[in-house]
């Protein structure tokens, strides 16, 4: 049985049990070794006893196996196969002397991390910054009375644009994640973004204004520059998209070639070999 978890190193460790008290000492003895961290579940019942068939080949189920379990705790450690060799001994012990169901589930890493990237491109897929990139969204010596002029006047072009299909709608939400809190991210740069029910694709407006804009930034300091990212709602993560822009703005000089582009083929270049 053991041979079947040589190979693992890093893994996520579940421990299902009816006896709370039992995994508390489980979670003490855990966390004294090097490199582990072990959490409880709080939420009754903590575990159900279904495991995925793709993850089974994984799993280490003990006998008489629940359909559900009061307790739970979650391990993440290194070295999983010499940690397993530990518990699978001490826990089989504890069944036999009081009786009770358990269930241990070990899961490698490198499952996560797969689930994780599935969940990224299945769930949310990230959107190629370079196809957000459109002429007809870059608008260069912009001049608005405030942020919520601006954010009524690129409502009306993504309508024009066939981006959105209620402008109405679209303002409100914008408008609604503003009041949240400004998405002014400071020097200079604001990235007001949202969720919507009526974006038809996902799209970027990019505004590089003649004079300072308001926008109640983190810095307190105007806008010059905005970028406007619209998404349909649960279908896209715009974590990529800030991270780009993030990255894109992280030095000052980065910010002066921007305002300092004189055509819209210029704002397309930057981005791109951004």
């Amino acid at each position: 049985m053991l041979t079947d978890f040589a190979g693992i190193e890093n893994a996520y460790i579940i421990i299902a049990h009816d006896d709370s008290e039992y995994l508390k000492e489980i979670q003490a003895k855990i966390m004294e070794r090097e490199g582990i961290v072990a959490i409880a579940f709080d939420r009754k019942p903590a575990v159900h006893s279904f495991v995925p068939g793709y993850l089974s080949m994984y799993s280490y189920v003990l006998p008489y196996m629940s359909p559900s379990y009061s307790s739970a705790i979650l391990i993440k450690c290194k070295n999983a196969h010499t940690v397993i060799a530990d518990l699978l001994e001490q826990i089989s012990d504890v069944v036999s002397k009081i009786r009770k169901e358990g269930m241990v589930c070990v899961i490698p890493e490198h499952c996560i991390q797969k689930l994780n990237e599935l969940d990224q491109k299945l769930l949310h897929p990230a959107i190629p910054f370079e196809e957000l990139i459109h002429e007809q969204g870059i608008f260069l010596d912009c001049e608005f009375q405030d942020k919520w002029a601006m954010f009524e006047y690129l409502s009306e072009k993504a309508m024009e644009l066939g981006w959105i299909q209620n402008k109405e709608q679209f303002l409100h939400d914008i408008h609604k994640r503003e009041r949240i809190q400004s998405t002014g991210i400071g020097n200079q740069i604001a990235f007001p973004h949202t969720m919507s029910q009526t974006a038809i694709k996902p799209f970027l407006f990019i505004l590089v204004c003649k004079s300072d804009l308001e926008f109640e930034a983190i810095d307190n300091q105007p806008v010059r520059i905005v970028l406007l990212l619209g998404l349909p709602k649960n279908n896209f993560s715009y974590i990529p998209t800030i991270s780009k822009i993030t990255k894109a703005f992280a030095h000052e000089e980065n910010i002066k070639t921007l305002l300092g582009c004189k055509d819209k083929n210029d704002v397309i270049q930057f981005f791109n070999e951004g």
